[in-house]
């Protein structure tokens, strides 16, 4: 089983650092943190571990939740960082003047 969640941390990483977009972010996030994603899927999986790895098993499966959580975090801060922001107009600056068309 650990195993298993060892390579499960290391796709969804893998995954997390190809995503490109706030949007993709938001899939990637659901994908694997979300209610019905792969890391609660793996959670439900406890139960059928043997009662004396579940604590070595529940350890890690919360370690990786918590390295998810923080990459997450890392990334949309990079992301919205990086995010195209609309052109600021620097209002102190003197303006043109245009003149009146006569008429």
């Amino acid at each position: 089983m650990i195993q298993q969640l060892d390579q499960l941390e290391q796709a969804s990483l893998a995954e997390l650092a190809g995503v490109a977009s706030l949007d993709a972010l938001e899939t990637w996030r659901v994908s694997f943190l979300g209610s019905n994603g792969k890391l609660k899927a793996a959670m439900a999986g406890l139960k059928d571990v043997p009662k004396d790895q579940k604590p070595a098993v529940g350890a890690r499966l919360n370690a990786i939740r918590t390295a998810l959580e923080e990459a997450f975090a890392s990334r949309k801060t990079a992301l919205a960082s990086t995010a195209a922001s609309p052109e600021l107009i620097d209002m102190t600056e003197p303006g043109t003047f245009v003149a009146a068309a006569p008429g």
